[in-house]
């Protein structure tokens, strides 16, 4: 067999293998008829197999030699490598599968993929979720088996996660009232009964069995931590990065007193950021609406400037958070379309606020704009619009944190240079936003190192970005539960710029913003070091384009390379008369034109007189104008 088909064929039977073993992920690719009514085998005896089967994988795709293969096909093996060994290191190095409950958020997951998306009717998706309604205890009882090595933080976080879950299932219990018959919808309730219970005995065990034994360390240490950025991709060490990130807040902290004076002069910039801050909707149903309105607006900007070409069907819709995920998305999320589906629907989610936390200050105006560029358009939901339709099925499973993360971070920052939303207190929070992801990269590395704690962390964010403390506890949470990737997102930004200097000097004359941003987002958010090699192959294809814009500039050049061609037609009638090619016409047409051209001014010599310069000495004599004199006389 060929290489190339024999590395596609490999592509497939992944693709197929690894989605196989995780029905959740088939469900979110949009495979429903094969995917919907099945949940996951929680064992610890299914999660070592499939660090075996990872294994397998890897030590077969390595056996390619990418130079044997076609460029772009060598630099999608390469990216699969590079997610095998992502894989591995998190499930054989990390290991937070033995260290997190995984029960709680996944239930929530398993049932929101398929009510949030309209890919069939409602009665049709509440069917598919009571089937797996009907397999979630045996799954919430094989997952006990993996938590080994339990943190005193994890479990706590996903013993909140439990107490959210009660409000999911009565949503659905209200929509079956709706749009079940009264037999299914008896069955449903008995079966989120049954789940409830099986998760009541879930948390029982966890409170009495599991914390009391629990360690406290949750650091990664430095030495892993290190690692984890070379497995990312990431050049430079974690104290590099922490320089970089404390050069850039200075910055940062500098332009916004730049711009405080022209909002307020001579008042602190924590003064007008309070200030800023309470400059928001009156409430969370004012809050969507001016998401959506936002959306609209970065969406219409993103045509306008010809930012980046949009993928054709894409869609976007703004929803609440999902109460299973609001201690952990503080502020909004997204969720990405489904690659099977034939609705590219893409869901942006904004969380409202818990109990009497000031929530609001943190969707102030300009903070709502920033992370609907970030999160919407030109970002995250244009970048996935485009990588669903690359042909490789690999890139479906994976997604590179430096291009997500980067992507976003760095449409922020491009949106507003390009004038968007360009007044002083957008600029502003802007610049605040900014200034958070600047933060995160040093809380990152200190908590990462086990050099900073859960509260310094929480008192940190609170003092010096003004922070709504249940806010600024759930983002830590979330660094503490995803090292490295805050400081991953900083790198991606700052590699996308080099990138797109790279490309503009590639490209020269024929550089436009339209074309780097779409090639970039055209292969996917993979690594962007092979993200550069794709992009080189599409510069190569550029360049070889016939040139638009110079000929303009080489219209003397051009206009004899073209006449021929339209006067080749015309040859062969003077050819059948050889004489009128040899008459003398020619010639003397040559010098009839100089004869033409005199009399032509002997002929504009005529009309001068008819011009007749005597009308003009006539108001110059202006007879009339003595007569003023006379007509005062009268007076």
């Amino acid at each position: 067999m060929d290489l190339t088909k024999r590395y596609e064929k490999f592509e497939k039977d992944f693709f197929k293998e690894w989605v196989r073993r995780h029905p959740l992920l088939g469900t979110s690719l949009g495979l429903h008829a094969e995917f919907d009514d099945k949940m996951p085998d929680g064992s610890i005896e299914k999660e070592l197999d499939d660090h075996k089967f990872l294994h397998r994988a890897a030590a077969e795709l390595e056996k390619f030699d990418p130079k044997k293969l076609p460029p772009n096909l060598a630099v999608s093996r390469d990216v699969a490598l590079h997610a095998l060994k992502n894989w591995l290191f998190d499930r054989e190095e990390l290991r937070y599968w033995e260290s997190v409950p995984e029960a709680p958020q996944l239930l929530g997951q398993a049932i929101f993929q398929i009510l949030s998306r309209n890919y069939a009717p409602l009665g049709q998706r509440m069917r598919a979720i009571m089937k797996r309604l009907d397999k979630m205890p045996k799954y919430i009882d094989q997952s006990r088996t993996k938590l080994r090595s339990p943190v005193k933080l994890f479990v706590e976080v996903e013993l909140e996660t439990i107490t959210r879950l009660p409000g999911f299932f009565n949503l659905l219990k209200d929509i079956g009232r709706e749009h079940l018959p009264p037999t299914p919808q008896r069955d449903l309730n008995k079966l989120i009964d049954a789940t409830q219970n099986a998760l009541e005995r879930y948390s029982d065990w966890l409170i009495v069995d599991v914390l009391p034994d629990c360690r406290e360390e949750f650091a990664i240490g430095e030495e892993k931590y290190r690692k984890l950025l070379h497995v990312r991709g990431v050049e430079g060490t974690p104290g590099h990065w922490v320089n970089v990130a404390e050069a850039e807040a200075a910055k940062i902290r500098e332009k916004q007193k730049e711009i405080g004076r022209t909002i307020k002069r001579k008042v602190p910039i924590e003064d007008i950021r309070d200030m800023l801050k309470q400059q928001h909707p009156e409430n969370f149903d004012g809050a969507l609406r001016y998401v959506r309105d936002s959306v609209g607006k970065s969406r219409q900007f993103t045509n306008r400037s010809k930012f980046v070409q949009l993928s054709e069907g894409e869609q976007l819709y703004v929803i609440e958070t999902p109460s299973y995920l609001r201690h952990l998305l503080p502020f909004g999320g997204y969720w990405t379309p489904a690659r099977f589906e034939a609705k590219l629907d893409g869901y942006y989610f904004v969380t409202p606020g818990d109990c009497d936390s000031d929530k609001l200050k943190e969707h102030n105006y300009g903070a709502l704009a920033a992370m609907t560029i970030a999160q919407g358009y030109p970002g995250r939901h244009v970048q996935t619009g485009w990588a669903i339709k690359h042909p490789s099925p690999l890139r479906a499973l994976f997604e590179d944190p430096a291009s997500i993360g980067g992507w976003g971070a760095y449409c922020e920052e491009r949106a507003k240079e390009m004038g968007y939303d360009d007044t002083p207190p957008a600029r502003f929070m802007q610049l605040q936003s900014m200034l958070l992801q600047a933060v995160r990269v040093l809380i990152d590395v200190k908590l990462a190192a086990g050099k900073m704690t859960l509260n310094q962390s929480i008192e940190g964010l609170i003092d010096h970005l003004a922070m709504d403390r249940i806010c600024a506890e759930a983002e830590t949470r979330r660094y503490i539960t995803a090292p490295g990737v805050p400081l991953v997102h900083h790198q991606g930004r700052e590699a996308i710029k080099e990138l797109k200097k790279w490309a503009k000097d590639r490209l020269g004359p024929r550089f436009t913003e339209t074309f780097f941003h779409t090639a970039f987002l055209q292969s996917g958010p993979i690594p962007i070091a092979l993200a550069k090699r794709e992009l080189e192959l599409r510069i190569e294809e550029e360049l070889k384009k016939p040139i638009e814009e110079h000929p303009k500039k080489d219209d003397k050049r051009h206009p004899p390379a073209h006449p021929p061609k339209h006067v080749a037609p015309a040859k062969p009638a003077p050819k059948p008369q050889p004489p009128k090619k040899a008459t003398p016409a020619k010639p003397k047409s040559r010098p009839q034109p100089k004869p033409k051209a005199k009399p032509r001014p002997k002929a504009k010599s005529k009309p001068r007189p008819k011009a007749r310069p005597k009308p003009r000495p006539k108001p110059k004599a202006k007879p009339k104008r003595k007569s003023l004199p006379a007509k005062k006389k009268r007076r």
